[in-house]
């Protein structure tokens, strides 16, 4: 509702638009689950990726060039690439495999490798007749945990692409060996391995076993114990694997692609089809193609609007183009054919590959592996008409006041909008002529929202929301058509739809009824103060919404920098929406607390990233302790002897162990006595006249302990004869005062020294001065350069917000396993101690130093055959 009481209907999202018709009984739901080729020519389409709706998209075939020869099932050759984005295919000579590096861009030859080969025979060693045959390859693929699987038709060569070396063999069953037409790695681990003429799909583990094997009648074994039940085994049945004649009784599967969740998309070439494996009882039907196809891959790819998605793509016999069809698990896994086009350029026919998930292709003779993009410019039909759900006002008569469309309408394109409306939902009557959309200027209408509800507005792509004051449409139920035609290089496209109800009168609410008299100037008048009305309706709309902007709760994302520009702070760019929003909600606590531990905690966790529970972040009234410790030196200062209970440092003279009080100033003594030639001991209760002069020299060198026990004395006593009384001394001012450097005179004056000593000094040595420690996880970097530059955003952080006589440190610590806050055995785990890959990081040269990080940190699955080296 806004400033005037009017209401909207509203149409946004795929399930709103979907409640729309192409006629008086197909809704766009029904239209939109129909082949592509099967819609009707008028319907609209929908953008999935943009969620808006546009004119049917075309997909844009690309025929035969002179001199091209269709492509035919001998020149396939299986690729696979490693989590590195290394290439591996087959050669044109089957029994060759290549590598494409992604380092360098070279290709070399991977296997067979003549590093691996047996040496020359020599004299006098044992006879090898073997010799080495050359076994032409079928299919390839690489796995999540580092092996690259070749197959033939005698077993698989497994590569272990991180220890390298010559291949592990396995040979296939003697009975039953699979005709291997196509390998694909799984979600899971292992592999899943199509055997064409068998029209079987099996499943192989890590360990390259097959997998689904059941366990037949059990037998007795040999061997019986003398007492007890017999043992008996259940010998292992060959695994049958998944019979693909559910699918379709004619399937001629011809590839495989893994795609999440467990499914498998497989290509028949006859009958030409594409159908989805799920492990389900009841399979799903194929989806008919149209075209011979060649080969498939499944894989992300590249939009036009540099959106990625993933997609099953297949390529047909020209080689020019790929099909797409998009893999859906909303309702259960499903694909749907799309209008993309992917066109090839100088594709080769041997493989499609999903590079580091990026579906992609050969080109050239000298195979390069482009990634596929969808072609810049979409094809469109050139009419698309679109009935909206009947509105319902709830007001009989109500007069319906405008229609705003958010969205795009790029030149060459147009929207007519007709309108209908009535009290009976049945009879709505003839189809009114609407004026054209006019976009708004000034943005959409709505007032305090985000930018995911708002269009941004952009006077030369016509992009922003477009309006229009609906002409003589009164009754309780409204329905709008609307019509997009283009020239068929773009579409309109709309993201949204608002028709506004009812229409305020200016006219009968602020002029005499004698404007209203006549109908047709009433009309007239009507409809153009109506202008007016919603321009101004606008502006009261942001006025009364504008309070939204001032509370952190509800202030768009956009609106927060602006509200702490209030508080000249620029927020950081990495911080997340809930952080920005307790800054800017705390910001005057967290300001009136600067200068304190809490709100240098508190400035440093945000800075940080670090839990602001327990910080004035937070609305808890817990005080929590943090990851970030600071630690004021003067709760950790150590007593000396007097702390601990020995008072003889008092009542002795001062020796190699005195305290430092003493040391310090009988140093101070002994070169003042090398300098002026005073005598040995300290004069206290007179000066001789013979060392006055000296004596005053020597009372110039002050020491800041002896300031502060002539300040302590100065503030106990306040007045001088009151401390000679009291230290049986006979000092003329306070500035004469000195240390004790032997046995005070009176138990008075010894008690005042103990609790200077034991009290003031440590306190003195310790006061404004704190440290900050630093938690470093166990996944954080831990190289001398990054550590530098988080210890100097601290001593930024802490500069700013300490107070100004204060002094601090910086320290790291590992924020792992701390007494009291961690339970062993729940939040804790028993390893490799400080040598656990866990918690040192990847080597990185020209950063790293040797032994704190290891060579190689892939995150590959360990088998018990491989370790991981340390530097």
């Amino acid at each position: 509702m806004n400033a005037d009481g009017q209401r909207f209907h509203l149409l946004l999202g795929e399930a709103d638009w979907a409640r729309g018709r192409v006629d008086d009984t197909t809704t766009l739901a029904e239209v939109w689950e129909m082949p592509v080729g099967d819609q009707p020519a008028t319907a609209p389409g929908w953008d999935e990726e943009r969620v808006e709706l546009t004119l049917a998209p075309l997909r844009d075939p690309l025929a035969f060039t002179p001199g091209e020869v269709p492509l035919s099932p001998e020149v396939r050759r299986a690729a696979a690439a490693d989590r590195f984005g290394n290439v591996y295919w087959i050669g044109d000579d089957a029994t060759q495999l290549f590598v494409r590096s992604r380092g360098d861009g070279s290709t070399t030859r991977f296997w067979p490798d003549t590093r691996a080969q047996r040496p020359a025979p020599r004299l006098f060693v044992p006879h090898d007749d073997r010799v080495p045959v050359a076994v032409p390859y079928r299919a390839l693929a690489a796995t999540g945990d580092g092996w690259l699987i070749a197959a033939s038709d005698i077993g698989l060569d497994s590569f272990d692409l991180v220890a390298g070396g010559p291949p592990l063999h396995f040979d296939w069953p003697a009975e039953d060996a699979p005709s291997v037409t196509d390998l694909e790695p799984r979600c899971e681990s292992g592999l899943w391995l199509l055997d064409g003429p068998a029209r079987r799909l099996f499943e192989l583990d890590a360990r390259a076993s097959l997998v689904g094997a059941g366990l037949g009648e059990e037998v007795p074994e040999l061997f019986q114990p003398v007492s007890g039940e017999a043992r008996a085994r259940a010998p292992a049945v060959a695994a049958e694997g998944h019979d693909l004649t559910a699918l379709d009784p004619a399937i001629d599967p011809i590839a495989i692609a893994a795609l999440p969740s467990g499914a498998v998309a497989i290509l028949s070439r006859t009958p030409s089809a594409l159908y989805l494996w799920t492990g389900e009882a009841a399979p799903q039907a194929g989806l008919p193609l149209d075209f011979v196809p060649h080969d498939m891959v499944a894989g992300n790819v590249l939009l036009r609007g540099s959106e990625s998605v993933l997609r099953v793509l297949v390529s047909d016999a020209t080689g020019n183009q790929l099909r797409a069809f998009r893999f859906e698990t909303e309702d259960g896994p499903k694909l749907r054919e799309t209008s993309e086009s992917f066109p090839l350029r100088r594709h080769g026919g041997r493989a499609l590959v999903s590079i580091e998930g990026n579906a992609s292709y050969d080109s050239g003779d000298i195979p390069n592996w482009p990634q596929v993009v969808e072609k810049p410019r979409q094809q469109f039909r050139v009419r698309a008409d679109f009935r909206s759900p009947v509105f319902d006002s709830g007001m009989p008569s109500a007069v319906w006041d405008r229609l705003r469309l958010d969205g795009c309408v790029p030149p060459g394109t147009r929207i007519l909008v007709e309108a209908r409306a009535s009290d009976e939902a049945d009879g709505l009557g003839a189809w009114v002529p609407q004026p054209s959309p006019i976009l708004s200027r000034s943005g959409s209408e709505l007032a305090a929202h985000s930018a995911n509800a708002l269009v941004a507005t952009d006077p030369l792509a016509q992009h922003g929301t477009f309006e229009l004051l609906f002409q003589r449409i009164e009754g309780r139920f409204l329905e709008v058509r609307l019509s997009l035609t283009s020239d068929g290089d773009s579409s309109p496209r709309l993201r949204a739809l608002r028709a506004s109800w009812p229409r305020v009168s200016w006219a009968e609410r602020y002029l005499p009824a004698l404007y209203r008299e006549d109908p047709e100037p009433a009309d007239f008048l009507e409809r153009f103060l109506a202008n007016m009305q919603g321009t101004t309706s606008v502006i009261e709309a942001r006025m009364i919404s504008a309070q939204a902007l001032f509370d952190t709760r509800t202030a768009p994302v956009e609106a927060l920098g602006w509200l702490a520009e209030w508080f000249d702070v620029a927020l950081d760019p990495s911080w997340g929406e809930q952080r920005r929003r307790l800054f800017i909600a705390h910001a005057i606590r967290f300001f009136g607390w600067r200068g304190t531990m809490r709100g240098l905690e508190s400035a440093l966790a945000l800075a940080f990233v670090q839990p602001l529970e327990g910080t004035l972040f937070s609305d808890e009234d817990c005080r929590c302790e943090g990851a970030i410790r600071i630690v004021e030196s003067y709760r950790t200062r150590t007593l000396g002897r007097i702390g601990a209970g020995d008072t003889s440092s008092v009542v002795d003279p001062p020796t190699h162990d005195a305290g430092l009080t003493e040391r310090e100033n009988w140093k101070a003594f002994q070169q003042a006595r090398a300098v002026t030639g005073l005598m040995a001991t300290l004069p206290r209760l007179s000066v001789p006249p013979a060392h006055a002069a000296n004596w005053a020299a020597f009372l110039k060198l002050q020491s800041h302990n002896r300031t502060l026990w002539q300040r302590f004395l100065a503030g106990r006593y306040r007045r001088l004869a009151l401390l000679n009384q009291a230290h049986g001394s006979a000092w003329k001012r306070f500035g004469e005062v000195s240390l004790a450097d032997t046995s005070l005179a009176t138990l008075q004056a010894r008690a005042d020294w103990q609790e200077f000593e034991k009290e003031l000094l440590p306190i003195d040595r310790t006061a404004h001065r704190f440290s900050v420690l630093l938690p470093v996880s166990a996944t954080d970097a831990t190289d001398a350069e990054t550590l530098a530059r988080r210890e100097a955003l601290a001593r930024r952080i802490i500069a700013l917000e300490k107070p100004a006589h204060t002094i601090f440190d910086i320290r790291f610590y590992f924020a792992m396993n701390r007494i009291g806050e961690a339970r062993l055995g729940y939040d804790t785990a028993i390893g490799a101690g400080s040598r656990a890959p866990e918690l040192l990081p990847g080597a990185i040269l020209g950063k790293a130093y040797i032994g704190e990080s290891f060579i190689g940190p892939d995150g590959l699955p360990l088998t018990p055959d491989r370790a991981r080296l340390a530097c």
